[in-house]
């Protein structure tokens, strides 16, 4: 393949990788309430979506769980014990995710996998909890992934939207010398109306007040922007980058459109439009950028990441389909530390661990949480180059300043 297989990669290829562990029977009793015996395996149960609209977002991202599972195994397992895989589909429907998430448990799930969102996420992981277990999103961007949003034992693989957006915005003032910005917001989930304000306080810290001239809104079902595209040509001089919060369908959708009507500044794109899925929906992809998790195209500066890739082509013939399937790998890597450091699988020990300020290691870097946040704002955000429709590398950055994260 020629590195350009876009989402039917997502639903097939990476959909091959997750099959080893659903239909494992479990030989343990789950979560060993802190005496570090509850049995010979450590058992990693997954409340993921293999169907569904989440499925571009979990499968990826469960391709590289199962490679730190086998890492980790090779390394002698967690707290001495091997790790296995419990598997299964909740299909997108959050309505079926608490009792997916009761089967997994009942199976003797030491700790939760849960789907890439808190809003899919958080049904599962409130299963968890209530069986004292911790849990771990694949990739949420909340905020609310954790106390803030009732998870006192939810914990997420992804990165503070916040904080990413930052990030992003950071590059843009300061290293691409853009001084003006236009943002168009999708609020149909809350994450991107959150990405979108964290860029907007963020950029204006930068740039200076009045630096980002307006925003609007669309919906990801709207078929037409036309309204929102007209109030971009109106502005008397137009933004040196327009930004775009949303994901694919609509956030592709509203970039061609953007195209189509001549509008041709640097746009850059959220991390939730992280995915060689929609790239072909898009005629010109010049002059694009997306704030990611990591270059998994190829040339990363992580050599493990590199690795978790060539690892994936080998498997499937192809790249991933987008850089959250780091994000997989991380998930393993913070329930094995914290298990470790806590010396036990029970929830809240784990969960005191993880909050103690002390970083998690994973593959690209830090990333800390505390008693109030449990989503990393401190991880490396990478910034890619879509041009020709292929990520490329373009910078890494840790966001020196943070906007404010409501706590409650």
């Amino acid at each position: 393949m020629n590195g350009k297989m876009r989402g039917s990669l997502v639903v097939l290829a990476a959909g091959a990788l997750v099959l080893t562990g659903c239909t494992a029977t479990a030989t343990n009793q789950g979560g060993d309430g802190g005496d570090n015996a509850g049995g010979d395996e450590i058992i990693i149960g997954a409340v993921i979506a293999e169907t569904g609209v989440m499925n571009q977002y979990d499968l990826p991202a469960m391709a590289a769980v199962e490679m730190a599972i086998e890492d980790l195994n090779a390394e002698g397992g967690i707290l001495g014990r091997q790790v296995r895989l419990i598997q299964e589909d909740y299909k997108s429907e959050r309505n079926l995710a608490p009792t997916v998430a009761q089967e997994v448990i009942n199976q003797g799930a030491d700790a939760l996998i849960v789907s890439c969102d808190y809003d899919f996420g958080s049904p599962a992981a409130l299963a968890a909890q209530s069986a004292g277990l911790i849990s771990v999103s694949l990739c949420a961007g909340s905020p609310r992934f954790g106390p803030i949003g009732g998870l006192d034992l939810g914990f997420s693989a992804g990165m503070v939207s916040q904080a990413t957006a930052a990030a992003a915005a950071e590059w843009a003032n300061t290293e691409q010398g853009w001084k003006t910005a236009y943002v168009l917001e999708d609020p149909t989930l809350r994450v991107d109306t959150d990405w979108a304000n964290g860029f907007i306080d963020a950029f204006e810290h930068f740039a200076g007040e009045g630096a980002v001239l307006g925003k609007d809104t669309f919906q990801n079902s709207d078929p037409s922007i036309n309204a929102q595209i007209s109030k971009i040509q109106a502005l008397p001089t137009p933004p040196e980058v327009l930004v775009i919060s949303s994901y694919a369908p609509g956030g592709a959708s509203a970039l061609r459109q953007v195209r189509a009507a001549g509008i041709d500044v640097p746009v850059l794109l959220n991390d939730a439009l992280d995915s060689t899925g929609w790239f072909d929906a898009v005629p010109d992809l010049a002059n694009t950028w997306v704030a990611n998790h990591a270059q998994y195209h190829g040339g990363d500066p992580s050599d493990k990441v590199n690795e978790i890739i060539d690892r994936y082509v080998e498997a499937q013939g192809d790249f991933p389909p987008s850089s959250l399937i780091v994000d997989g790998y991380i998930a393993m890597q913070m329930i094995a530390q914290g298990m470790e450091r806590a010396d036990s699988t029970e929830g809240e020990a784990v969960t005191a661990a993880l909050e103690d300020g002390t970083p998690v290691e994973t593959v690209v870097g830090p990333a800390t949480f505390s008693e109030t946040l449990h989503t990393a704002a401190d991880r490396p955000v990478t910034i890619a180059a879509l041009e020709g429709g292929e990520p490329t590398f373009a910078a890494r950055l840790t966001a020196s300043y943070l906007p404010e994260i409501a706590t409650e």
